[in-house]
């Protein structure tokens, strides 16, 4: 499988399989509660024509990254955008079916108001939490306020109010996203292998 997210919140983990969907397991049973899928997929399908139990059907099964924001509801990066699945069902920033938008979404990050996706087409994108309006990207596009090139973003992690980290194959960035500014760069020299960041005692490791 070439990606396989994992996010917890809860009570609940989701499972990302890349051309499955999501898999919604109960945490302390380790039942499968709901499956998030395409109809389209024949595995969905048993043998008398009949959904699984408890199937949702999810715009776009080819999922790449997952998240779970401070409201619980759940984000899903797939190779043309993204959805919010929320209590009354998926919602997309173009208001449209999420079926494409943005281009991969391969990371999230978010704060009390704010979401923001490393998106292959349009870069580093910050969106405001309670109705996923874009507030602008950040790419190495010449109007871009922040020059950061993320077309091969793997990861995003918020260490502190105000701060956001920014992984790709070839190094990192720290971004001030009050001011949108760029802190600091790091270079690898060479492939970084989807290693994400951590940060201990106040110091980011790649």
């Amino acid at each position: 499988v070439e990606h396989a997210p994992i996010a917890v919140h809860g009570e609940h983990v989701y499972l990302g399989l890349s051309g499955a969907g999501v898999f919604v397991f109960n945490r302390t049973t380790g039942e499968l509660e709901e499956t998030w899928g395409s109809t389209e997929e024949w595995w969905i399908w048993d043998d008398e024509g009949e959904l699984f139990s408890n199937f949702v059907n999810l715009p776009n099964s080819w999922v790449m990254s997952l998240h779970t924001d401070v409201n619980g509801d759940v984000y899903v990066g797939h190779e043309g955008g993204f959805v919010r699945r929320t209590d009354s069902g998926f919602e997309s920033p173009s208001g449209q079916d999420g079926l494409f938008f943005g281009g991969a979404t391969t990371a999230f990050a978010s704060d009390s108001t704010h979401l923001y996706a490393l998106q292959s087409w349009q870069g580093l994108c910050r969106y405001r939490l309670t109705d996923l309006e874009p507030q602008g990207c950040w790419s190495n596009r010449p109007n871009s306020a922040v020059q950061i090139d993320v077309s091969d973003g793997t990861s995003l992690r918020i260490p502190s109010f105000g701060r956001l980290y920014a992984t790709t194959e070839h190094g990192a960035y720290l971004i001030d996203t009050v001011n949108q500014t760029l802190l600091q760069e790091w270079t690898s020299g060479g492939t970084t292998w989807n290693t994400p960041v951590v940060v201990w005692n106040s110091i980011a490791h790649l």
